[in-house]
């Protein structure tokens, strides 16, 4: 066979890596065209799923090459030369590799539009993960994360999909962004998630990824018009208990009034503990959904026998989310008011995960709030 090559493994040495070569050309020629399609809003998945399946191709192509100069290299003229070329040729695949967006979407989901899964995290307003997925939520735009407007953000999206089964609805022409994020909008049940994150003041509205299926645009800046105010974003909660004076703690802290008390409370989830000599302790969770009044139901305080005393237990370090028992039954999460008899000591026990337990014996006063706290120290 005539090559014009001295012999035929250097010919199909030759051939091999003017082959990648050109391979590269293409795929410089396809990224291109995929980032015009992108610059007027056109559908450019096709050319990065065919980009991807390209550059494993050329990642293989590389792989064999080499294996062929080693396998030849008495025949070949330089060997140095040859492998100077692979190495070149594999230096260049990794850079191509880097340009292309790795689709975060197959093309069966993208035809089916729709993602399911557990939400494993949080990351900020607007992106989380379902398993090791990252998705970007469609049509909302959130604070940065290491901001505090991003911080507020986050835990409101945090309350309202982590660990909790999330169902994100695809646009089949527009399934993931310029960085490969899978784009679409979370459903939790029949809830939807980005309306949602923009009705509460915690994203704005964004369409700069263009048309999507799921994104109503009207529906959402009427969502938006709601929202037109500054940060930080709070809203009154007035507490009123009966009998009234009673004692309030919102997230573990006293608010420093007595019912009815009003106080101004960030967007999102709170405990809340109503208290007052000589009655029962109230728990409950509440959530700020916006900027506006929240009206609670009023608490109603039962009244505890003369024998029952009021018990505060505080744990130091408070983020250890200690669960305090007593009599063998769980009470609560610190801190906590318990109810105990005023005629005998009782234990009280506390444990967190990653710390030692700790029992302490503790004797309630008639018509006082004994107030305890318990240091945990890491095992």
């Amino acid at each position: 066979m005539v090559t014009g090559w001295p012999n035929q493994e250097i010919a199909t040495a030759r051939m091999w890596i003017d082959n990648i070569a050109q391979q590269a050309q293409w795929f410089k020629a396809v990224l291109e065209e995929a980032r015009e399609a992108e610059q007027y809003n056109k559908d450019s998945r096709d050319f990065y799923y065919s980009l991807r399946d390209a550059i494993m191709a050329m990642s293989e192509d590389c792989v064999q090459l080499r294996k062929y100069i080693i396998a030849n290299k008495d025949k070949l003229e330089s060997f140095a030369f040859y492998d100077s070329e692979v190495m070149f040729l594999e230096k260049r695949v990794e850079a191509l590799e880097i340009l292309i967006v790795n689709p975060g979407v197959t093309k069966e989901e993208a035809v089916a539009e729709q993602i399911k899964g557990i939400c494993t995290r949080v990351d900020d307003g607007d992106t989380f993960y379902i398993g090791e997925r990252l998705i970007r939520m469609a049509g909302t735009d959130a604070p940065e994360g290491g901001t505090k407007r991003g911080e507020v953000a986050g835990k409101v999206l945090s309350d309202l999909i982590l660990g909790k089964e999330v169902d994100v609805r695809i646009d089949n022409h527009t399934p993931f962004d310029t960085y490969g994020r899978v784009l679409g909008v979370p459903y939790v049940e029949d809830q939807n998630i980005s309306l949602e994150m923009v009705s509460r003041c915690m994203a704005e509205v964004n369409t700069k990824f263009g048309k999507h299926h799921f994104v109503d645009g009207v529906e959402f800046r009427q969502a938006a018009d709601k929202c037109v105010m500054g940060w930080p974003l709070t809203g009154e909660v007035e507490i009123v208990s009966d009998p009234p004076k009673a004692t309030v703690w919102i997230d573990g802290k006293d608010v420093g009034e007595r019912t009815p008390a009003k106080v101004r409370l960030s967007i999102g989830i709170h405990q809340v503990v109503v208290f007052k000599t000589g009655y029962g302790a109230v728990h409950d969770s509440f959530t700020v959904k916006e900027p506006r009044k929240t009206e609670l139901p009023p608490y109603k305080l039962q009244k505890i026998g003369v024998d029952a005393g009021l018990v505060e237990v505080h744990v130091d370090p408070m983020e250890a989310q200690a669960i305090v028992s007593a009599g063998g039954s769980v009470q609560g999460i610190a801190p906590v008011i318990l109810e105990l008899s005023t005629m005998e000591f009782s234990d009280i026990d506390v444990w967190a995960d990653g710390y030692s337990g700790e029992v302490i014996s503790v004797k309630p006063l008639l018509g006082r709030i004994v107030k305890v706290s318990v240091e945990l120290k890491k095992q």
